[in-house]
Formats: structure tokens, sequence, C-alpha cells
């Protein structure tokens, strides 16, 4: 068992920390009707992730993306935007995950327990 994952435990079931999200560098895949969009995914969690980018995607948009993790595994998930926002992390939208089957979320899970709080 991971040493972290009473540590994540409490940060993703404390109701204050329900949507605490962990820096990360990786790639999200939005496929939106016949187009397909690549967003830099930099901080996320098992509710949403922030895509750093320059042009902001319009409030309420969803579409299926595909979210690539280090370790070659590729999640699946629906994903809705709900803000568009300059935070540290720079220009960009925040994005939750409105859909994901069960055996993706605990993919998720599992890689988020070796990711640094900070």
């Amino acid at each position: 068992m991971n040493a972290r994952a009473p540590e994540l435990q409490t940060a993703l079931s404390h109701p204050q920390r329900r949507n605490r999200r962990f820096p990360v560098e990786l790639w999200a895949v939005e496929r939106n009707g016949e187009s397909t969009y690549h967003h830099r995914v930099t901080n996320l969690s098992v509710n949403g992730m922030f895509f750093q980018k320059e042009v902001p995607i319009p409030l309420g948009t969803t579409f299926r993306l595909e979210l690539a993790l280090p370790n070659g595994r590729a999640l699946r998930a629906v994903g809705t935007v709900v803000h568009a926002t300059s935070t540290e992390d720079g220009l960009g939208n925040g994005v939750a995950i409105t859909s994901m089957f069960e055996q993706d979320r605990d993919t998720l899970r599992e890689y988020l327990t070796g990711v640094p709080l900070h």
C-alpha cells in the first residue's frame, strides 16, 4: 500500500477538499463532433482538471476526452467546461469530469496517490 494513500484519501474525501487538485504535466485529447483538440493539463483531481490555454473553451461545452497518463494508460471521460479563468497555472479552463467508467476513475485515483501534493 502506498504510504501517501491515507493523505490522498483525506484530500479526496474531506468536504472542503473534495476537488483538491494535484499538479501534473499531462495531455488530454478533446473529441467534439468531428473535431479533435489537444490540451495541456496542469492540475488534476478525480473530479476534474485544468486546461492551460490561451483561447478558452466556451462555458458549458461538453465533450469526450482522453487523458494520457505517464504509465501509458489512457482514461476516457466526458468533461464539461465549468469556468474560464486566469490562475497561477495561467489562462485556461476548469473542466469537470461529468462521466467516467468506474475502472478509469479507480485508475485515476491510483495514479494520484503518486503525485506530490505541492
